[in-house]
């Protein structure tokens, strides 16, 4: 299982890194549906796309990142993105392998995890690209989140909000996991909200979109309120290197938050319990025995 799962995962993940690449496409353009056309086809000659020129990773790397139509170059963007996925589902499903006890909630959290890492990619080459977060994703991506902790208390056990819910002995784990769930979303659509209502009257323009707001939401709804947070304060911390590079080396002061909301995502899908650790108790213990020296 330690193997057999990320590698299966790896694959699937290539594959879902392709529709992806669909997605990001097609979502914010009005003449365009996910579903419609139903084959994938160049941008640049409209030429349509035979399946054995549509291989995740595979078929980029055999054509030379080119159409073989009109010879147009397709853009290493979509083999990174099949790349991407493909590597972070086989690290979820490594990640979770190694505490699997095969219960049906512990995949259905497995299960939170993929969709949630899936949305990362697509919010973050669309907000790039469009400074947009489509509702397409963030709104099914909130009832899903807490449908799926209702259905599967784990999802939510990462969670200390959801941890002192499921502990209460008044509760049933399905109903306490999904008002974790529903918290967790609250907690993170309203700090981004206050958040861009302060920056607005502090800058006088808009700080935040409502598309951020949403997708935080989405994101509580998997990770429950102390992850959303968590999320939030890694994401002010690398939008604020980001934005202090993009200024220097671009004179661009707009940032898309939502690549920076997305790192966030993953950092704490892979790294909760080291990155608390340092936060509570490493740096405060450091801090303090400089306060002390000095």
């Amino acid at each position: 299982m330690p193997l057999f799962l990320p590698l299966v995962l790896g694959a699937f993940g290539a594959a879902v890194g392709s529709f992806l690449n669909v997605v990001i496409y097609r979502l914010p353009r009005e003449d365009l549906s996910v579903a419609k056309p139903r084959r994938s086809f160049c941008p640049h000659c409209r030429r349509t796309i035979p399946w054995y020129e549509n291989v995740p990773v595979l078929s980029w790397l055999l054509l030379g990142g080119r159409c073989r139509g009109c010879k147009h170059e397709i853009p290493v963007r979509y083999l990174v993105v099949e790349v991407l996925t493909a590597t972070l589902f086989a690290a979820l499903g490594y990640s979770f392998a190694q505490r699997l006890h095969g219960a049906p909630g512990e995949w259905l959290a497995l299960a939170g995890g993929l969709l949630l890492a899936a949305a990362c990619v697509a919010v973050t080459w669309i907000d790039h690209d469009w400074k947009i977060i489509p509702d397409e994703i963030t709104l099914p991506g909130i009832a899903i989140g807490v449908l799926l902790s209702a259905a599967s208390p784990t999802l939510q056990g990462a969670s200390r909000v959801g941890r002192a819910l499921l502990a209460h002995p008044g509760l049933d784990p399905h109903v306490a996991s999904a008002l974790s769930a529903v918290i967790g979303a609250a907690a993170g659509a309203v700090s981004v909200f206050l958040i861009g209502v302060l920056g607005k009257l502090v800058f006088r323009k808009e700080a935040m979109g409502l598309g951020d707001v949403k997708y935080m939401g989405m994101v509580g709804a998997f990770l429950g309120c102390d992850g959303v947070l968590l999320v939030f304060f890694l994401a002010c911390v690398a939008g604020a290197i980001g934005g202090i590079a993009q200024r220097l080396f671009t004179g661009d002061r707009y940032i898309a938050f939502g690549p920076y909301l997305s790192l966030g995502v993953l950092l704490v899908l892979f790294f909760r319990d080291p990155i608390l650790q340092f936060l509570l108790v490493t740096w405060p213990e450091t801090a303090a025995g400089w306060m002390g020296r000095s």
